[in-house]
């Protein structure tokens, strides 16, 4: 037996999104998180400590010690995850600017300038193939 893809009324998905919208989001303070979430949102304080001089041990140790069972592994894993995150996200929007132009309009293959084809220098030997070997007149001397 053959079903058929339902399709639906905009009418309907309308009245859809207008209950979506009428329903409360959840609350912020009764959200879980696991060990790596939790370094990630208590970042701040963190580096704080890690600035004081205290090692990744000792927050580890502070941080079991107020409920949150977190190993130096975790700690270091997501301060470095956060930090590489911050590294990358710079470079990545500077890349964009460079192809779009950098004055932020896509560049075009209208917009683009040909580039001219290298003239053949005057001394370059004429008996040359693509890969770069240049043939040479035998010596007698081997």
């Amino acid at each position: 037996m053959a079903t058929t893809k339902r399709r639906y009324l905009v009418s309907e998905l309308n009245l859809v999104r207008e209950h979506l919208a009428k329903l409360p989001g959840p609350d912020p303070d009764s959200r879980r998180m696991n060990a790596r979430q939790a370094v990630r949102y208590l970042r701040g304080p963190i580096e704080e400590l890690l600035a004081k001089g205290l090692d990744i041990a000792e927050v580890a140790t502070e941080l079991t010690r107020a409920g949150i069972d977190v190993s130096t592994f975790t700690i270091r894993e997501a301060l470095r995850e956060i930090r590489r995150s911050k590294r990358q996200a710079p470079s990545k929007r500077r890349d964009r600017a460079l192809l779009s132009g950098g004055d932020g309009h896509k560049v075009t293959k209208k917009d683009r300038t040909p580039v001219p084809a290298p003239t053949p220098s005057p001394e370059a030997p004429k008996n040359t193939n693509l890969g770069g070997f240049v043939a040479r007149p035998d010596t007698r001397d081997i």
